[in-house]
């Protein structure tokens, strides 16, 4: 009986306005049915290249990274969730899950940080 769900990796930090910015973009996901996502993350939000908090952006790639979607979108996606996905599960939804449309929308600076030096996909 949620409303939406937040999924978080294990290895990230959140910013102090975490929980607050997916509850100001909730609404989004409410109005514009072609959304698949809100996620915490931007790829291209490096210290130096942004500075407003404020600005979103729409993307058709998939970001990760702590992302919320909602109830209705869960849905579709427990029942195909693979168990052991060979790349990973993030990368299963960008290229093998099949959904579409699968448009997210970014803030322009990250909520999430990925401290981690070694992962699925990381190797340092």
């Amino acid at each position: 009986n949620f409303e939406y769900a937040i999924f978080l990796e294990n290895d990230l930090t959140v910013s102090p306005d975490f929980l607050w910015f997916f509850r100001s973009t909730a609404w989004l996901l409410e109005e514009d049915p072609t959304l698949f996502c809100v996620s915490a993350w931007h790829d291209n939000g490096m210290r130096g290249l942004v500075s407003n908090e404020n600005n979103l952006f729409r993307t058709d790639y998939f970001p990760g990274l702590g992302w919320m979607i909602r109830n209705d979108t869960w849905e579709l996606l427990r029942g195909i969730w693979p168990r052991f996905p060979s790349t990973g599960w993030d990368h299963w939804l960008r290229h093998g899950s099949g959904l579409r449309p699968r448009e997210c929308v970014v803030p322009e600076v990250p909520r999430t940080h990925h401290f981690d030096t070694r992962g699925t996909n990381v190797k340092a």
